[in-house]
């Protein structure tokens, strides 16, 4: 025993004195300890499992002023030291959690203990007599919360202020404290505990979640804490995360976020005794963005990481999540994510690492919303008026999204204000609106009159852009949107009158209050026994875009079990409402008092107009029974057409309808177009044709179809010879469509010749010569390549040596590959002219000395997709165009140089070709004299 101890059952005495500091910083990956130590000796102990665990290591960067480290063997009393003292005592070669040790330097220093980022062992064992102990904390901890359960009677420490030991007492076999010098456990210090029997303080990870839902009359039974097997389930039953089995808080391993919740927590206790310790993570956090974990750092600052940590004895702790469903999409199989728990628990694997499954449900947006409108600017300048509130009522349908803005809850509203949208880039937490409502005059009589001041028709254009309020908003939860406001008044002023602001929309039913909605009843009939069908029909006159189908039925039967119902809408659409069910009959409602074999959701986006068949089944002879009487209840949109004339273009003309956030296309057939499934609005019509001005028609639906609605656009002339080609670029089959726009005179007698040629001009594709006026022709190209087009006018009336040629001789087409990314391979020794490396989406073109004139237009994509073959991936996307070049405008040829590349795994057998690039025709282009690099694949 060396002179500095002397070791007596229940008294220490030290001769000097040591003064210790500890420091304890984690992240995510590691866990550092800084200890100060003092000149002398020093009682300390480690917070955190080191890295290298030898006494070697770890006083490695102090080992010039290390002189001696001890520890005590608990059971045996003896004691061990590096470097030995004498000869044949034993060494101690490492360090550990839970032990307590005695260490002397020759200088004050401090020691940096390099830890593990997992949990450090939680178990310590005291075996009868004294225990040298340090408790693994890494904050001050109250002495009763570690030791709950264990006999102990003494603990000792050393204060390095006083300079003296201090302690607890307890009468033996009691919890009666007689001396208590301290209360807190410090991280880092060692303490001499004397228990009575032998004894493990072990943390044991305890979890509690939100429990599975269970309602009356069939409640599971069994011992709380026990899974219990859940096989049987009733209507209003909740198996959060679905693993067949009832479980409480304690056996839950799942949690889920409700539409109304933002933030969950997960609760963390300690079932056994000493320092519970843990982490929590968020596995790939990439690939789950939206969860969260919510912390608060000393000063009261929020911050969302994805990880955090903790340590805890006998009180418990909280791990709060955050859900943010803000520009989140409602998918059906909702979101999912995994929370991973490390901990020091010694019962099981389950202590080390638990996982706990997140679900997370985004809610569209359909519901009732009492909408406040700030106004902020009118024209641009501040506003100082009334924020308007509004009721609406918000759906969806197979066209998008719908609203109707209830005119008898909200203000300045004479009737039905009819809204219509769509979700944004296909992300339904983000959506557009629109509507327009025109009151007529005062004193008109007509409906809506009473609310409009003026002499002139009053129309109002209201948008709401809009998305899910995020969590952080004060006044909004889960289920709530704002957004921007938009409103438009016009013909009160000789300009529009334009007001903006925002909106917030709180919602206050899941389902929308005001539809546009038809009932259907029918009287019942006998039910025909045992081979027989009734069939009813229920004639819907209104054309509603269906949102909600209910169907109630009165039957009775001596035997219910014979009975086949089904209910088959005008689109043959077959929905089965019951077979040979034990269910009750008499009086139900699909879907709300009765639930249906098929959905009742199979309607929704169909059109109500026409014969609803119910059709009622008895297979089973010997009972019978009837159908009382029956009632159909069709809620969503009434829609409207719109349909009329078109003159002076050709079929397959394009006619664009737009207004309320609609917008549809539709093409001339045999001078006819048709608008179906329109709700109340005020629409723009116009045409949309090459050579053809874009003439434009304003129809207003009101409750009512609108035919005749004729167009007539004027063909656009020039005044010098000219044509057009459209598309100049796409895919293959590219269906080119050319016009003549000359201004020719009708009275001359004009040849039309129409060609169609390979990028040489040598391969004529196609020719077509016309003669008369209004020369057009329509060319699909079937094969990727680039071609050209001529026009050729010549007088009949004149010699056939006085032509009247177009002035620009050729338009350039691009038709590119649809299997984009292919490249040809070339087998070895193949000698080929340069190809073309699907810049333009093909390959197998072979490049010579083609004419490309400066004023020509040619349009290339700066980006091309992946390479199918020999591509790298992430170099796909290269610039293909460089620096700025002049070109000799004069011969205009493409200059060949053997020299260039476009990417390094292409190969450096490549050529680079100079071109002039004309304006912009479609999508991304650039203009200017540019390097456009062309390369080969090597053999």
């Amino acid at each position: 025993m060396p002179s500095v101890f002397v070791v007596r059952k229940m008294k220490i005495k030290l001769l000097l004195i040591p003064i210790l500091s500890i420091l304890l910083c984690t992240n995510t990956n590691a866990a550092t300890q800084q200890i100060d130590l003092r000149y002398g000796w020093n009682f300390i102990s480690l917070s955190v499992t080191p890295v290298d665990p030898t006494v070697g290591a770890i006083f490695l960067p102090i080992q010039d002023k290390f002189e001696a480290i001890w520890k005590i063997d608990p059971i045996e009393q003896e004691w061990f030291s590096f470097p030995p003292p004498i000869e044949g005592m034993t060494s101690v070669d490492t360090m550990e959690v839970g032990r307590g040790y005695w260490v002397k330097v020759t200088n004050s220093v401090t020691l940096h203990i390099e830890g593990l980022d997992a949990p450090p062992s939680g178990s310590l064992q005291l075996y009868p007599g004294w225990n040298a102990v340090g408790f693994p904390v890494t904050q001050p901890t109250d002495y009763k919360n570690l030791l709950t359960g264990a006999p102990y009677s003494q603990v000792w420490t050393y204060d390095v202020n006083s300079g003296e030991f201090k302690g607890i007492e307890l009468i033996p076999g009691t919890q009666t404290v007689t001396r208590e010098d301290f209360t807190q456990i410090q991280p880092g210090q060692s303490y001499w505990v004397y228990v009575s029997e032998q004894t493990t303080l072990g943390p044991v990870l305890a979890t509690a979640l939100p429990e599975d839902v269970d309602q009356p009359p069939l409640l599971p039974s069994g011992a709380y804490g026990e899974k219990i097997l859940w096989d049987l389930f009733t209507s209003g039953d909740e198996d959060i995360g679905e693993d067949g089995y009832y479980d409480r808080p304690n056996t839950q391993r799942a949690i889920t976020f409700r539409d109304n919740l933002n933030e969950q927590k997960i609760t963390i206790y300690n079932k056994g005794t000493g320092v519970l310790r843990w982490n929590a993570e968020i596995i790939d956090p990439v690939n789950a963005p939206w969860l969260k974990i919510k912390t608060t750092d000393s000063e009261g600052n929020t911050w969302l990481v994805t990880s955090t940590s903790g340590e805890q004895a006998q009180n418990t702790n909280y791990i709060h999540l955050r859900a943010d469903r803000t520009r989140l999409a409602p998918i059906k199989s909702g979101y999912q994510a995994t929370i991973k728990l490390t901990s020091n628990g010694t019962s099981g694997a389950e202590q080390q690492e638990r996982f706990i499954r997140v679900y997370m449900h985004v809610a569209n947006i359909v519901g009732d919303y009492n909408v406040l409108v700030k106004i902020h600017t009118i024209n641009g300048k501040k506003a100082d008026m009334h924020n308007p509130r509004y009721y609406v009522s918000l759906y969806e349908d197979r066209d998008g999204v719908k609203g109707i803005i209830d005119h008898s809850r909200s203000l300045l509203m004479s009737r039905r204000f009819y809204l219509a949208g769509v979700y944004v880039e296909d992300d339904a937490n983000q959506f557009t609106l629109s509507g327009t409502i025109v009151l007529p005059p005062k004193d008109s009589g007509l409906e809506g009159s009473e609310l409009n001041p003026y002499k002139v028709d009053l129309q109002r254009e209201i948008t709401l852009i809009g998305t899910r309020s995020e969590p952080t908003d004060p006044n909004l939860g889960p289920l709530d949107l704002k957004g921007d406001y938009r409103e438009t008044i016009r013909n009160i002023l000789p300009e529009p009158v334009y007001l903006e602001g925002t909106f917030e929309a709180v919602r206050t039913e899941k389902k929308p209050l005001v539809t546009d909605q038809v009932t259907v009843n029918e009287t019942g009939a006998a039910i025909p026994d045992g081979t027989g069908i009734l069939e009813k029909n229920l004639v819907v006159s209104d054309n509603i875009l269906i949102t909600e189908v209910d169907l109630t039925v009165n039957l009775t039967h001596t035997r219910k079990e014979d009975l086949k119902v089904k209910l088959v809408s005008p689109f043959n659409t077959p929905v089965r409402l019951r077979e040979h069910s034990s269910h009750e009959i008499g009086q139900v409602t699909y879907d709300t008092t009765a639930v249906p074999i098929d959905s009742m959701d199979n309607f929704v986006g169909e059109l109500s107009a026409g014969t609803w068949k119910l059709i009622v089944e008895d297979d089973v002879p010997g009972e019978t029974g009837s159908l009382i009487a029956c009632s159909l209840d069709i809620k969503g949109t009434k829609v409207f057409s719109v349909e009329g004339t078109v003159t002076g273009v050709p079929d397959g003309a394009t006619i664009m309808l737009t207004g309320c956030g609609i917008v549809k296309t539709t093409t001339v057939q045999g001078g006819k177009y048709k608008f179906d499934n329109l709700i109340d609005c005020k629409y723009q019509i116009k045409v949309i044709h090459p050579g053809y001005e874009q003439e434009e028609e304003y129809v207003l639906l009101s409750g009512g179809d609108m035919s005749e609605v004729n167009l007539t656009p004027n063909k656009v002339v020039t005044g010098t010879n000219d044509f057009l080609v459209s598309p100049l670029t796409g895919q293959t089959p590219l269906k080119l469509h050319l016009i003549d726009l000359s201004d020719l005179d009708p009275a001359t007698n004009w040849n039309h010749k129409w060609t169609i040629s390979d990028l040489s001009g040598d391969t004529v594709l196609s020719e077509h010569i016309i003669d008369g006026q209004g020369s057009e022709i329509t060319y699909t190209i079937n094969k990727a390549g680039i071609y050209q087009a001529k026009l050729e006018i010549t007088n009949l009336d004149d010699p056939p040596s006085s032509p009247a040629p177009i002035e620009k001789p050729s338009l350039y087409i691009l038709a590119g590959n649809p299997n984009y990314g292919a490249i040809e391979t070339l087998p070895p020794n193949q000698q080929r002219a340069v190809e073309y490396v699907n810049l333009f989406g093909f390959s197998g073109s072979t490049l010579t000395n083609y004419s490309i004139y400066h004023w020509d237009s040619a349009t290339f994509d700066i980006d091309r997709l992946p390479l199918a073959v020999g591509g790298v991936p992430g170099l796909e996307d290269t610039d293909a165009f460089l620096n700025e070049v002049d070109i000799d405008t004069g011969t205009n040829k493409l200059a060949i140089n053997p020299n260039g590349t476009i990417d390094p795994y292409i190969g450096l057998n490549a050529v680079k070709a100079e071109i002039s690039i004309g304006q912009q025709i479609i999508g991304t282009s650039v203009s200017g004299h540019m390097k456009l690099h062309i390369g080969t694949i090597q053999p």
